[in-house]
This record gives C-alpha cells, sequence and structure tokens, in this order.
C-alpha cells in the first residue's frame, strides 16, 4: 500500500465506511500538514488504525464510534485525545461530509463505471459500437434522427446515482442492458432496461437510411 493511500485510510479493509474516513482524513491532513504526533490529523489516524467506524449523522455529518477498540481502551483514548477538542472534531466531521464526502463518492462512482465499460470495450467495438457510442463525455446530436443522444458510460452512471448501482448485461450491435436494483427488498431479479445504441425505430427500418431514386410509378 502507498504511504499516500496509508494516509487516507490505513484500514481499507473497513469497506463500510472507507470512503467517510477517506473524506475526513484528506481534509484534516490538508488542514493540519505538519508531522505532530497531538495533531488532529495523527489523533484520527490512529484512532482508525484500531478499527474506530464512521457513521453518517444528519446533525454532524458524521459520528465517530469505537468500532473494532476495546470499550474501556477507548474511553481512555477519548478522554485523553478527543474531549478537548471535541469543538474542533464537529467541525471537521462536518466539513468532511459536506465538502468533500459527496465529490469522493461521485469520483468513486466514476472509476467503478469506467471499470466495467473498459470491461466489455472490445466486444462492443467488434459489434460496431465507437469511441463515442462509448466514452463521450458530453452529449451529440444524432445525425440519423437528430436527436440528442448519451454514451453508455454516461446513461450508466446516471443510473447509479438514481437507482444505486447499475451492471451492464447482454449487449449487442443495437443496444446494451442496464441492470439496475428491482425497486422493493424482495426483488431477486435485477430490472433490466435497453441502451440503444442505434435507435429501435430506425434499426428496424433500414430503408429510411437507403438512397432511392425518386420514381412516377
Amino acid at each position: 500500500m502507498k504511504i499516500l493511500d496509508y494516509e487516507k485510510d490505513p484500514r481499507p479493509d473497513l469497506e463500510a465506511d472507507h470512503m467517510l474516513w477517506v473524506a475526513l482524513l484528506t481534509l484534516t491532513r490538508k488542514q493540519d500538514p505538519t508531522d505532530s504526533r497531538e495533531g488532529l490529523f495523527h489523533v484520527l489516524h490512529c484512532l482508525r488504525c484500531g478499527g474506530a467506524q464512521l457513521v453518517r449523522d444528519k446533525d454532524f455529518g458524521m459520528l465517530i464510534r469505537p468500532g473494532e477498540w476495546d470499550k474501556t481502551e477507548y474511553e481512555v483514548f477519548r478522554s485523553k485525545h478527543l474531549a478537548s477538542r471535541k469543538a474542533e472534531i464537529v467541525a471537521v466531521l462536518r466539513a468532511a461530509a459536506a465538502s468533500k464526502l459527496p465529490q469522493l463518492e461521485k469520483d468513486t462512482l466514476r472509476s467503478r463505471i469506467a471499470a466495467r465499460v473498459k470491461a466489455i470495450e472490445s466486444k462492443a467495438q467488434a459489434l460496431g459500437w465507437t469511441q463515442q457510442d462509448l466514452w463521450a463525455e458530453k452529449e451529440w446530436t444524432d445525425p440519423r434522427d437528430g436527436r440528442r443522444r448519451e454514451s453508455l458510460c454516461k446513461a450508466l452512471f446516471s443510473a447509479s446515482e438514481l437507482w444505486g448501482d447499475a451492471q451492464i448485461g447482454e449487449i449487442t450491435s443495437e443496444y446494451a442492458e442496464i441492470l439496475v436494483p428491482g425497486p422493493g427488498l424482495d426483488m431477486k431479479e435485477p430490472v433490466k432496461m435497453r441502451y440503444f445504441r442505434v435507435p429501435p425505430y430506425l434499426s428496424q427500418q433500414p430503408q429510411l437510411f437507403a438512397n432511392s431514386k425518386k420514381e412516377a410509378v
């Protein structure tokens, strides 16, 4: 593990609150760039090394909980290093949740979606998909029907933001399936939606693209 990664979260194995700690430690490291062992960054870093947990909270942004710490040991650490700087800690918890966390979550989502598109890129290109179809950051006007279109990557990102996740299912020369979680907890199968590379009403009527001569009879 790189030192930089270790500074962002020394316990990435605790995945449930990994991004919360990345947001908090990144912010406190920026505010306290010294290597003082008494600085807030090192105090929080030590806390996380022992397995402390962060949970979301509507009032404070995030709350610190003992996690893997022995309750007695945690109370001793808390009394010695945290209690006297409560106001400072509350401020960084709120700031990290408000400013750092949303962007980190978006960046992480973008990386995850890009990896999924990359995994099917070769197959898609063999089926006729272009780089624009797969990766374009901006929408474009489809010359075939004059409608605005977006890439598969952007469609997956939007679906993930809306539904919490989005996977790629079947892919053909005309469409790719986007699989999203069902709307209820009892849904065992994901909901399947189709992202069309070629608009279905056009792909089924190839004669619309053919150059035809005008006939009198």
